[in-house]
C-alpha cells in the first residue's frame, strides 16, 4: 500500500464486514466518516465497494495511479494490474 488512501482502504477492509458498516452509517459517527471520506477525496460509493471487495481489484500495489506509476518505475515493471482501478477509486487531489 503506497499512500493513506489505500492503507485506509485495507483497514476497513480487514476491520469492517458490509453488516458492522452498514450499522455504523446508522450512528452518529456517520459525520465523522463523511468528513474522513472527504479529507481522502474518497467517493462513499467507492468507500462501500472498497470495503467488501478490496481484494478483487487490486492483485498487487495499491494507492492514487501517481504513487502505482512511482513504484512501478522503481520496480522496473512495464505495467501493474489494477492500475485503471486505483485511479478511478483513489482520486488524484
Amino acid at each position: 500500500m503506497l499512500d493513506e488512501k489505500a492503507i485506509a482502504a485495507c483497514k476497513a477492509y480487514v476491520d469492517l464486514n458490509p453488516i458492522s458498516y452498514y450499522l455504523l452509517l446508522e450512528t452518529q459517527e456517520r459525520t465523522a466518516q463523511k468528513a474522513f471520506l472527504t479529507r481522502l477525496n474518497i467517493d462513499s460509493n467507492h468507500w462501500i465497494y472498497l470495503t467488501r471487495d478490496f481484494e478483487s481489484p487490486f492483485k498487487t500495489l495499491v494507492g492514487s495511479a501517481h504513487h502505482i506509476r512511482q513504484a512501478r518505475k522503481q520496480l522496473g515493471k512495464a505495467w501493474v494490474h489494477g492500475l485503471r482501478q486505483c485511479a478511478e477509486v483513489f482520486p488524484e487531489t
